[in-house]
């Protein structure tokens, strides 16, 4: 699997004990299940996306309201930069949902070949994310969303510029709590649950140089019946004030 870092794999395949001790740590997680990994992919495969990603000029729009600000995305397959396409065809495929599945135990894991809110995600100086449970019902696969899994392409990123991702769970009194603040930095994937109280985001508008953006792919996967934790059906994404 040249994806893959050197690092993770056995003979070409994805070591049997790294996938355990990996399936562990997202069990055991708080505040809700998730793993954050570093230096997941091939190194030199992810810089070329990360090249493209900030080269690219194409996008489908640009998130500027009360619950985003400055965040371009793009999930138009047909406009995708060659490599970054070929990466989520892989991140879509029958050889890493089984690698999926196994890190989450998340079983019948279906792949969204519409992309809806995924792809490429690039946020400018002063943008941010609200906190927030993610929408959680695709009307065209007529599907449960299950498990969000980032990729950050960020190299050298600073502390100073902001942008960690927080996750947070939510108190008995409907105040979030923050759990674990992980910073965007090039090479570190998160994988996490989605239901209702998967509160995440980056709040903290960033403070980033002129021409610097925080980075990243985003690959969402869903299940055909719902679990109890996620609620009704939801097509809009639930922000936190």
């Amino acid at each position: 699997m040249q994806f893959f870092s050197r690092d993770v794999q056995s003979e070409g395949e994805i070591d049997n004990e790294f996938l355990s001790q990996c399936a562990a740590a997202f069990r055991h997680s708080s505040p809700f299940p998730h793993i954050v990994i570093d230096d997941l992919w091939d190194e030199a495969f992810l810089r070329d996306i990360a090249t493209e990603v900030e080269q690219n000029e194409v996008w489908d729009g640009e998130k500027n309201f009360f619950g985003s600000e400055k965040k371009k995305y793009l999930g138009d397959w047909t406009e995708l930069p060659s490599e970054t396409q070929r990466f989520f065809s892989f991140l879509n495929s029958s050889q890493f949902l089984p690698i999926l599945e196994t890190i989450t135990s998340e079983h019948h894991l279906i792949p969204d070949p519409y992309l809806e809110g995924g792809g490429i995600h690039s946020i400018g100086d002063g943008g941010f994310l609200k906190m927030h449970a993610d929408f959680n019902w695709h009307e065209k696969l007529a599907v449960h969303r299950r498990i969000n899994l980032l990729i950050y392409l960020n190299e050298g990123w600073e502390e100073a510029y902001q942008g960690d991702l927080i996750l947070a769970s939510m108190d008995n009194d409907k105040n979030l709590v923050p759990g674990r603040a992980v910073p965007p930095k090039f090479n570190t994937t998160v994988i996490f649950i989605t239901d209702d109280a998967s509160f995440h985001g980056h709040p903290v508008p960033l403070n980033v140089p002129e021409g610097r953006r925080r980075n990243s792919l985003a690959a969402y996967y869903y299940q055909s019946t719902r679990a109890v934790s996620q609620g009704a059906g939801r097509l809009q994404t639930l922000y936190v004030r």
